[in-house]
């Protein structure tokens, strides 16, 4: 197990902002809002740990318009706002002498000196020092991981329609009413030297998704664009009809991923456990749920299309190699690009004084099909499957060395007896390139 520090920056920045308008109901507010969530945790599902960042701009004919920010995962830190009419707004947080450390037991650990949380660039709030560890906790589905980069989600709100609610008048709420604006996010490091800025590559493109409504743009991790729009008309009586367009990406680099050979003769016996496949989805879904009788009745639910348009990756078997200079039929499912994953479309809401209607039309990038042989594949949460297994499928591998329980036929020998792993194998940090499963060109017998 390496260890020691693994990144370090002396500024990691989180940036989002938000621009657009919405037109106001004549007693209810309506607005544009966005917002960018990073985790520092290890365990996503169990442990929340880490920021939300907010931004809103709402427009409100009774109290006013005004901007809006809000940063959680601060003990005791207050939403800020800032009255008056704004086409945009930006909140950006800054973490100083930032660094990510692996230590001998397999847990990570981040710490900085100090971090920034500013609005419009004026400053709103300073963090103290921090230190935080990943205790690889023993709970089901735990993964070795901290830092995960963060995720973008925006869109508009728009006024409701009281009299399509319970106890709303007839005539009330009638009107057309919209919004739509532009959500944009990123991260980015600087140098050692703290001379400039430095960013990763993003692929969004993936297959099948041009034309997508909503979908996000963007080369680079430290801007990505998406834009978003809500349209709503009611009757006042009888009929609203609601239009959502917009969606959320998660904001992963294209970052190379590969088996590094530490030397010309290059030799190892390397193991990857069982992947599962990642697909593109086109996703429409049509539900009906009848209105006001109690207890709310269970949604009628129609799946009108739901079919694959592309491949992140095929299912990859567990699969035993020895790898030598050239490229090894092993590392197939590290090669390609890294899509980042993201979910956007249209949604419609038909509602009606008796039901309500929602038609869902998506593209969903973040679809898997079957599970890998370990731990944090099988993860009960999606999105921690989806890190693990499509965005970082290196976990799925490492060194073969045979179990103590192993038939003799497979364990190595040492002076022509099994040898405990713990007792030689380990501690000399060697293998011998030896297993029936292997063809007889990979049995090398070597100590490597």
């Amino acid at each position: 197990m390496l260890s020691g520090r693994e990144f370090s920056t002396p500024r990691y920045e989180f940036r989002v902002s938000v621009s657009g308008s919405a037109t106001a109901g004549p007693t209810a507010p309506a607005g544009v809002t966005a917002s960018l969530t990073s985790r520092y945790h290890d365990d996503y599902l169990l442990t929340l740990r880490g920021f939300k960042m907010t931004v809103s701009l709402q427009f409100d004919p009774i109290n006013g318009d005004l901007s809006g920010a809000t940063l959680e995962g601060v003990v005791g830190l207050q939403p800020r706002t800032y009255p008056g009419t704004a086409s945009s707004i930006e909140a950006t947080l800054t973490f100083f002498d930032f660094k990510i450390y692996e230590l001998p037991s397999g847990s990570f650990r981040i710490s900085f000196s100090s971090a920034e949380w500013r609005v419009n660039g004026n400053l709103e709030h300073t963090i103290g020092a921090s230190t935080i560890t990943s205790p690889l906790a023993s709970v089901p589905g735990a993964v070795p991981i901290i830092g995960i980069l963060p995720l973008l989600e925006s869109g508009a709100i728009v006024p409701l329609f009281p009299s399509l609610e319970p106890g709303g008048g007839v005539g009330s709420g009638a009107g057309s009413y919209s919004g739509s604006g532009t959500a944009n996010a990123g991260w980015r490091f600087r140098d050692e030297l703290d001379t400039e800025w430095l960013s990763q590559p993003i692929a969004l493109n993936a297959p099948g998704s041009a034309g997508t409504p909503g979908a996000p743009s963007g080369t680079s991790c430290a801007s990505v664009t998406m834009n978003f729009e809500t349209t709503a008309d009611s009757n006042g009586i009888d009929l609203a009809v609601n239009e959502i367009t917009g969606g959320n990406c998660w904001l992963w680099p294209n970052s190379p991923c590969e088996v590094v050979r530490m030397n010309d003769d290059y030799e190892a016996e390397i193991y990857r456990g069982s992947l599962g496949a990642w697909q593109y989805r086109k996703i429409d879904v049509k539900t009906t749920r009848q209105r006001f009788i109690p207890p709310p009745p269970t949604p009628e639910l129609e799946i009108i299309d739901d079919s694959v348009i592309g491949n992140m990756r095929a299912a990859a078997s567990e699969f035993l190699e020895t790898v030598g200079n050239d490229t090894a039929v092993v590392e197939g499912p590290l090669q390609g690009t890294r899509y980042a994953p993201w979910l956007a479309g249209k949604t419609t809401e038909t509602i009606t004084n008796s039901y309500k209607e929602t038609i869902q039309d998506a593209y969903d990038g973040m679809h898997s099909v079957g599970a890998g042989n370990l731990l944090a594949f099988g993860h009960l949460e999606k999105f921690v499957r989806l890190w693990n297994g499509w965005f970082h499928p290196h976990w799925h591998y490492g060194l073969w060395f045979p179990p103590d329980t192993a038939p003799d036929s497979v364990r190595w020998k040492l002076d022509g007896a099994p040898a405990n792993l713990e007792d030689y194998w380990y501690p000399v940090r060697q293998q011998y390139i030896d297993h029936p499963a292997l063809p007889t060109s990979q049995r090398t017998k070597r100590r490597v």
